[in-house]
């Protein structure tokens, strides 16, 4: 039995996708402009909405004066000032009746003179207090409204801020004002009812803009990256110098096995990528790979390593061993129309049957655009190709996706195979995601095996294929036509002999 060993490399390529590095000015700077054009735009509105809904109400005010003084005391006054009997009851009815509704102090008559005619407050009638600015406005027959602070004149005995509307009278037939209704009432009202709304309405503009900015988060997060990259000198130099490896031939690929673990069968093979860097040796993915799968190297250097895979594939064929090959995708990839016919090309090149070749994508590479990359895996599935998930488990695949997408095989991340024998929660995730993909007509792998225990209990819940270093480790195609030769696995799940033709 092979020893135990640290987990093999297994993301998009060949190795998992690490952090990158962002611009902390570039997010500060940007939030910090957000934040105030946020600020900018809930002040603006509000003064303008707030002015809007001042205006409303002073409107509302001075309609409300209006009617009561030309269909409600006109008719009773105007006759009465003619006798000279001015009905003093039946006003203060009318005042009464509507001041609950009109919300006023204050109701005071005028002739053109300021002699107060009638008043609420009886101890002002048949003074002369004078016009106020106001009832000055209205003499000349128009109907005038003021937001005033404290009294303006002897007839008006309101205190604190108020809204004051004079309304002229006239006799039918003359446009000559005989009287003025001036009504006075609270502006408290008002500014209360003024700020509660623009305070609702910055409360939903906040929200929005906070709902906004979450939603521009994760490009900004992209575009912080995008610029760290674009001014990193290492990564620039490292991805030319890959070009020119891509075109120098020296990137080689290593294969590591997949198990049957129903007959102990080899089912097939993992590509994963390495540069034989002329200077550096021999490079693990982990340092080339992401800045190539970040830039304009993911499509060549995807279809390098699916030309180079389907070559060995051949080759091992040709020796009688039936097992197929998997190449690992990037989210770029997915999303590329062309991968179907280029990987049809390749296939066409090589001789072999679609069904040869699989291809294995994360869950959060589906989920950077879920329709476009549906589009592409339907193009893929109706070619033949074989279609797994990779990593599940760790990502954000629903179950919704997995009935819809055209998903072969389920590929159980390490970090759960690594504890089944050990977390009994882990156990039970691993035997959750068998039965639920074996209900949906999809195989089970499972990543990272390191010993036998893990082998008989997986077998045992019935995992359809397993790999990791207890089988071998990924190796380049002349050892690995060694391993094909003998056998790798005891009687756990039956001993491994090459699947021949």
């Amino acid at each position: 039995m092979p020893p135990s060993s640290p987990p093999s490399p297994s993301a998009a390529g060949s190795t998992r996708r690490p952090k990158r590095r962002l611009r902390l000015g570039f997010l500060a700077t940007f939030t910090l402009v957000g934040v105030c054009a946020i600020a900018g735009l809930t002040f603006g509105l509000s003064r303008i909405v707030g002015s809007q809904l001042r205006t409303d109400e002073l409107d509302r005010a001075r309609d409300s004066a209006r009617l009561l003084a030309e269909s409600a005391i006109a008719p009773t006054l105007l006759p009465a000032l003619d006798r000279g009997d001015v009905p003093f009851r039946r006003l203060d009815e009318i005042v009464v009746a509507a001041k609950p509704s009109a919300g006023f102090d204050t109701v005071v008559i005028l002739d053109r003179r300021g002699k107060v005619v009638y008043a609420n407050d009886h101890r002002l009638i048949a003074r002369q207090t004078g016009l106020t600015p106001v009832a000055t406005e209205a003499v000349r027959g128009a109907v005038a409204v003021r937001v005033q602070e404290g009294p303006r004149g002897a007839a008006d005995l309101s205190r604190g801020k108020q809204i004051a509307v004079a309304v002229p009278l006239a006799r039918a037939g003359s446009r000559q004002t005989a009287a003025v209704v001036e009504v006075h009432a609270p502006y408290a009202p008002v500014e209360s009812v003024v700020a509660t709304r623009i305070r609702n309405l910055q409360l939903i503009l906040l929200g929005v803009g906070c709902v906004l900015f979450a939603a521009l988060w994760p490009r900004l997060l992209a575009a912080s990256r995008a610029l760290d990259r674009q001014t990193d000198p290492a990564r620039e130099a490292l991805v030319r110098e890959l070009r020119l490896g891509l075109e120098r031939d020296e990137l080689v690929v290593h294969f590591q096995p997949k198990i049957g673990l129903r007959g102990g069968q080899v089912s097939g093979m993992e590509a994963l990528v390495r540069w034989n860097h002329p200077e550096r040796g021999m490079l693990s993915p982990d340092k080339f790979v992401p800045a190539a799968m970040e830039g304009e190297l993911t499509g060549p250097l995807t279809i390098h390593v699916a030309d180079l895979s389907l070559r060995a594939c051949r080759a091992w064929r040709e020796r009688g061993i039936d097992a197929g090959v998997d190449i690992n995708l990037g989210a770029a990839n997915v999303l590329d129309e062309r991968l179907p016919s280029e990987l049809g090309r390749l296939l066409g090149r090589w001789g072999l049957p679609p069904e040869v070749l699989g291809v294995e994508i994360t869950e959060s590479a589906i989920a950077a655009d879920p329709v476009r990359a549906g589009a592409v895996l339907a193009s893929l599935d109706e070619m033949g190709l074989r279609i797994a998930i990779d990593d599940f488990g760790t990502g954000y695949t629903s179950l919704a996706g997995l009935r819809t997408l055209p998903v072969d095989e389920l590929k159980v991340d390490r970090s759960f195979v690594s504890g089944l024998t050990t977390n009994t929660s882990d156990a039970a995730i691993v035997r959750s995601v068998v039965g639920l993909a074996h209900e949906l007509g999809i195989a089970v792998i499972a990543e990272g095996v390191e010993d036998e225990e893990t082998v008989r209990h997986l077998a045992s819940i019935g995992c359809d294929q397993a790999q990791g270093y207890y089988f071998g480790r990924p190796m380049p195609l002349e050892a690995l036509l060694i391993w094909l030769a003998r056998p790798r696995v005891d009687a756990a799940v039956g001993a491994v002999t090459p699947a021949r033709a």
